[in-house]
């Protein structure tokens, strides 16, 4: 479906999220080979959602790929339907599809697809970071990502990317050395802010999931993207 991109190319990638990817700007201008081979501009969710997306402003042949960050929920609760054996197949199906339905990331995607055939790459809010997690296999989590691929990001040409196990806490948390500093844990009880607080990680939390993506780039066909509207 794509060409490769041609040797010494750079790849240009266009960032749109909310706060998480400001937290991963941090991360992509400290690495000196990310910027070397890869180009990012960002766009942020609050000048970019809403019932008239504005994605007619972004010259479509400047970008080669595309990667959403964040504009999920907290994806622990949906890796708690894969980490008990009880639960059928069918529930799962359903709790993935109902789970992502709520969420913003297949609506962005949907929007970038209808104009654009530039490859789409996917991170979900990162999960919580805690001491003493829930527990739950990492298989759990793998799960969830596999079950979501297919039955949702498949039918939108997108690959939702999953956390590196090394940053993982068992199946539904983040390592606490992941955490943006001064962030504190708190109880169950704790209103959304807090909770929200403990999802903010910090550089080398987001050069992992870099990693991840331009591993994924690498094995990737691509040629500019172009619009159905030119």
């Amino acid at each position: 479906m794509f060409r490769w991109l041609r040797m010494g190319t750079q790849v240009k990638i266009c960032i749109i999220g909310d706060e998480h990817a400001e937290d991963l700007k941090a991360a992509w201008n400290d690495c000196q080979w990310i910027t070397e081979k890869y180009s990012a501009t960002y766009i942020l969710a609050g000048t970019m959602l809403g019932v008239n997306t504005g994605f007619d402003n972004i010259e479509v042949e400047d970008f080669d790929v595309f990667l959403l960050v964040g504009f999920s929920r907290r994806v622990e609760d949906l890796v708690h339907t894969f980490a008990y054996p009880g639960v059928s197949s069918q529930i799962r199906s359903l709790a993935v599809r109902d789970y992502w339905r709520e969420t913003l990331l297949p609506r962005v995607t949907e929007r970038i697809l209808e104009a654009y055939g530039a490859p789409i790459f996917l991170m979900h809010d990162p999960m919580r970071a805690l001491r003493k997690p829930d527990p739950a296999p990492i298989g759990a989590y793998s799960d969830m990502i596999g079950a979501s691929q297919v039955q949702v990001f498949d039918d939108l040409s997108a690959t939702l990317l999953r956390q590196p196990n090394f940053t993982l806490n068992g199946g539904m948390s983040t390592q606490v050395k992941y955490r943006v500093k001064g962030t504190k844990q708190v109880g169950d009880g704790a209103d959304g802010v807090f909770k929200r607080q403990k999802a903010r990680m910090n550089s080398a939390f987001w050069l992992a999931m870099l990693e991840a993506l331009m591993e994924e780039i690498r094995q990737i066909r691509i040629e500019r993207p172009r619009s159905k509207y030119a």
